[in-house]
């Protein structure tokens, strides 16, 4: 779910997923990779992930759910 899909960020990655997911593979010299059913569950427990474009690159995190919420409110992203 995507608490901020109006931010440029969010709207710059949409649909990037496969983009995204081969340069971490390729960062992190793996060729290959299993995402199991576990670690899709562990992902519905307060985790979220954070995406920031800076001068020196996409910075992409992985935060506490509500960190997330508090982002999307600051950067409009959320209704108040």
């Amino acid at each position: 779910m995507e608490l901020n899909p109006n931010h440029p960020v969010s709207q710059a990655i949409h649909n990037q997923w496969h983009k995204l997911a081969a340069l971490l593979m390729v960062k992190l010299e793996a060729d290959h990779v299993v995402i199991t059913a576990g670690d899709i569950a562990k992902l519905s427990h307060g985790i979220g992930i954070q995406v920031e474009e800076k001068p020196d690159g996409l910075h992409i995190s992985i935060i506490e759910m509500a960190k997330a919420v508090e982002l999307a409110y600051r950067e409009g992203g959320l209704p108040s």
